[in-house]
Order: structure tokens, then C-alpha cells, then sequence
């Protein structure tokens, strides 16, 4: 990408306050759910909610997470941070492709939805203090304005879904309750 500045290894993984959110929708250019986080500068995380293709995306969510990887990520400073070794991500070891929902985008009615199952999640990390999101996926600078939040620079962490070998998800956490929500997305048409 033109003007696109990419660290050196850019998988890795955010670690702030998610602070606003914008929904989907059915629509070209739109089908990401875009999340400001606050860590050591604003950045925006976009999780997609359908493939470029138009497939559906099949998702995880694991309201009571609890994994190897947590103590690590709850040592974490904010701020986005190159991923190697047991930190980074293998669906293939912590999910089974069979507990993966299939949902689209957008549909009229409640809870029927990807954006809405993870609205529910989003907006209570949003309104109750304290609580921090974790984004594991690839990581992009421009100088220019964010496009969807409006701070400078944009600072994008994309890709959180399956990819072989970098694996992208989301994870919330409520340190006071010592509670763990992971998000684990994959595209419909990805073979495991």
C-alpha cells in the first residue's frame, strides 16, 4: 500500500482502552467493525465482519476465556507490541473449528448477528472502568487522518482473524472480576 508505513514484524498485538466503536454494515468498503483503542497514542482496530469475497465470517466467543497466553497479556503495557514464540496465536490449539458460528454481518432483528454478538461485549468493556482489549493482528502507520475516528496518525491493527501463521482475535479483560472474553474469527470459506 502507498504511504503505508509497516514496522519490520508487523503481527503482533494492541494492548489499551477500547473508547468508541462503529458498526458494519452491508455494504462495499464497510464490512469491518472499527474500534478506537486508547493506549500510548490512539489507534483503530478493524475486525472483519465478511470476507472481500462476500463470504460470511464464523466467530468464537468465549465469555469465560482462560488460556496460557492471559498472564501475559495482562503484563502487557498499552501500546502495540511485536509478537513471536508462545504469545503468538494458533487457532488450531486453542479452539476447535467445529465450535466456530456462522453469522451474518447484518440482519434485521436482535441478536442475530455478528455485530451484534460483539456490541454486547464491546460496549460493557467500553462503559465499565477498568476493563482492556487485547488485539492480535497486523499493524499499519499513515500519516494521514483516521478516517473513521479522525486522529492523526492513523495506527491500524487489522487482520484479527484466522491467518496461517499470525493468527488474529480479540480479547477483553475485567481485571477486577479476573474475567477473560476472547473473540476468535475465521472467514466461511477458510479450510482448517
Amino acid at each position: 500500500m502507498e504511504g503505508v508505513t509497516l514496522t519490520s514484524s508487523p503481527y503482533g498485538v494492541l494492548a489499551g482502552r477500547p473508547i468508541d466503536r462503529r458498526l458494519a454494515y452491508p455494504r462495499p468498503r464497510q464490512n469491518h467493525y472499527q474500534i478506537r483503542v486508547v493506549a500510548d497514542a490512539d489507534y483503530r482496530v478493524a475486525v472483519n465482519t465478511q470476507s472481500q469475497h462476500g463470504s460470511e465470517v464464523r466467530y468464537r466467543i468465549d465469555e469465560d476465556f482462560d488460556g496460557p497466553i492471559v498472564a501475559e497479556l495482562a503484563a502487557l503495557p498499552p501500546g502495540f507490541h511485536r509478537v513471536n514464540g508462545a504469545l503468538r496465536l494458533d487457532y488450531a490449539r486453542l479452539i476447535d473449528a467445529a465450535a466456530l458460528r456462522e453469522l451474518p454481518l447484518s440482519a434485521p432483528g436482535n441478536d442475530n448477528d455478528f455485530c451484534e454478538a460483539l456490541d454486547a461485549h464491546l460496549t460493557r468493556a467500553m462503559r465499565v472502568p477498568g476493563w482492556r482489549l487485547f488485539a492480535f493482528g497486523t499493524f499499519f502507520r499513515r500519516p494521514s487522518d483516521d478516517p473513521h475516528f479522525h486522529f492523526i496518525p492513523e495506527q491500524v491493527v487489522c487482520n484479527v482473524h484466522r491467518n496461517e501463521g499470525h493468527d488474529g482475535a480479540l480479547f477483553l479483560h475485567d481485571p477486577r472480576a479476573g474475567r477473560w472474553v476472547a473473540v476468535f474469527v475465521a472467514f466461511g470459506d477458510q479450510r482448517w
